[in-house]
């Protein structure tokens, strides 16, 4: 199996995401030729300083598909848009912590 180009990696976390180019130049803050040009194999990154910009966006998709496939697996089990089961009450387990007052405290009169 070969290894993926930087610009075959691109284009798949892309659209995973549902991404157009344009969209994924406007979060990266580069051109959409760029995006294009990398996604065709028509750039290359063969110095550390050519690779950097696709290495950022991978980075980037790689984080918002992970956050993505985190809330899908929350929504699974209706946690993440806070929809409960049935019979599940809407309070906290714990009950919450009294409120600390500020400034000096009130004197007990004996």
């Amino acid at each position: 199996m070969s290894e993926e180009s930087y610009g075959e990696r691109m284009r798949r976390l892309r659209l995973a995401l549902g991404l157009s180019q344009p969209e994924v130049a406007r979060l990266a803050g580069c051109s959409v030729m760029a995006i294009s040009l990398w996604e065709r194999g028509k750039r290359q990154g063969n110095s550390t300083e050519a690779a950097a910009l696709p290495r950022r966006i991978i980075q980037l998709l790689e984080k918002r598909l992970k956050r993505r496939l985190a809330r899908v697996a929350l929504d699974a089990d209706g946690l993440a848009r806070s929809q409960l089961p049935n019979g599940v009450a809407r309070e906290p387990l714990v009950p919450p912590p009294e409120k600390r007052r500020r400034g000096r405290p009130k004197k007990v009169q004996a």
